[in-house]
């Protein structure tokens, strides 16, 4: 008890439930509970034992123990005379101005718990620069010089960005549900709670991908020419748009379970779609075409495709001098319009999923009741 009245002495607030009377004069404030949940006082040690009439506070507990509801109303009586004004006095902010003062808040917690984390903070950025690493070693100098082989090396590329942000989001709010659910009965906004985990993804994605970009330009190469602006920009924004959906993903799915280790087992579950409706392992066409709407990577590499021009690059047959029919795939525009398009995709993605977060968590309402 004599530690935890220092650690008070540090700024810090305790709080503790016990039975044992022994050291209770060392707390500020006592709360007496009765039978039924019954408040039956609350203040000093000394202030109890004048309301109660007791000589020691070993009393009180018999006291409560004969009649809680009587010194519940007592109790209620000392605190609430007759006629007393129970207005909210002005100049008090309401609950959506509170709220309104959580984000920042939020994002301060989730950003010391996630670099607090060493380990877990030196894995997820460590794994960026290591997969770039291995794409680059199935290169065989043909990159953005040929069909096939640019079209496998942004295949790669498009994956391993979304596997990232899987990976950093997939965890993190059912790790901390039963936190939230506490957190958010006493008025913490679900909006701003998901949008604090976004904002903090999103500086973990953008580092991630410059790392994963970074090390590709490097080992693998880059496109001779952008279509909205420099090649590395242009590869560097769709990989961070492809992670931060695929983060936003995480969290959809991450809010549907209360347990960390069942919503990882959805990860390669999620991964699976997103190389088959991609648009560059099989060609899609009628159903599959539509379904390849819903698949993060689809649009990721669109991105990648535009900005690589792979309608313009020579297949491995007509490089042998073999001539054939080519028929120019209408995901691979080098455009302009069709990288935004791209962009754009990937940026509703992160919305859509943000908002069936929100609206998995609204579920904690129900579970506390």
């Amino acid at each position: 008890m004599r530690s935890l009245r220092g650690m008070t002495a540090q700024g810090k607030t305790v709080i503790l439930v016990t039975h044992s009377t022994l050291q209770l004069s060392l707390c500020d404030k006592i709360v007496f509970m009765g039978r039924g949940g019954n408040l039956c006082f609350f203040g000093s040690c000394k202030e109890a034992l004048a309301f109660f009439g007791a000589a020691d506070v070993i009393d009180i507990y018999n006291l409560i123990t004969e009649d809680a509801d009587a010194w519940a109303a007592r109790y209620r009586q000392t605190m609430a005379p007759a006629g007393r004004d129970r207005s909210v006095p002005e100049g008090l902010p309401s609950n959506k101005t509170k709220k309104r003062f959580q984000l920042p808040v939020l994002c301060a917690r989730y950003a010391k718990l996630v670099f607090n984390d060493r380990q877990r903070l030196l894995l997820l950025l460590f794994q960026a620069p290591a997969l770039a690493l291995l794409i680059s070693l199935v290169a065989d100098g043909q990159q953005f010089g040929q069909y096939e082989m640019t079209k496998s090396l942004l295949f790669a590329l498009s994956c391993a960005a979304f596997w990232i942000g899987m990976l950093n989001a997939i965890q993190e709010v059912c790790k901390e549900r039963s936190v939230m659910r506490r957190e958010y009965m006493t008025g913490l906004s679900l909006g701003s709670y998901i949008l604090s985990k976004i904002l903090v993804l999103g500086v973990l994605c953008l580092i991630q991908s410059a790392l994963i970009v970074g090390v590709f330009a490097a080992a693998v190469g880059l496109p001779e020419e952008g279509v909205l602006s420099a090649p590395f920009l242009e590869l560097l924004v769709t990989t961070f748009l492809t992670a931060l959906a695929a983060s936003a993903t995480g969290l959809f799915v991450s809010s549907l379970f209360t347990n960390a280790d069942r919503a990882m087992t959805v990860a390669p579950i999620l991964l699976m779609p997103q190389i088959l409706f991609s648009g560059l392992v099989f060609k899609l066409d009628g159903a599959t075409e539509m379904i390849s709407w819903f698949a993060v990577c689809r649009w990721s590499v669109e991105g990648y495709g535009t900005a690589a021009d792979l309608n313009g690059l020579p297949t491995r047959l007509e490089q042998q001098g073999i001539t054939m029919l080519y028929e120019a795939e209408d995901f691979f525009e080098h455009t302009a319009g069709h990288m935004w398009k791209a962009w754009g995709m990937l940026t509703l993605f992160v919305v859509v999923f943000l908002a069936l977060s929100r609206v998995a968590l609204g579920t904690a309402k129900r579970e506390n009741g």
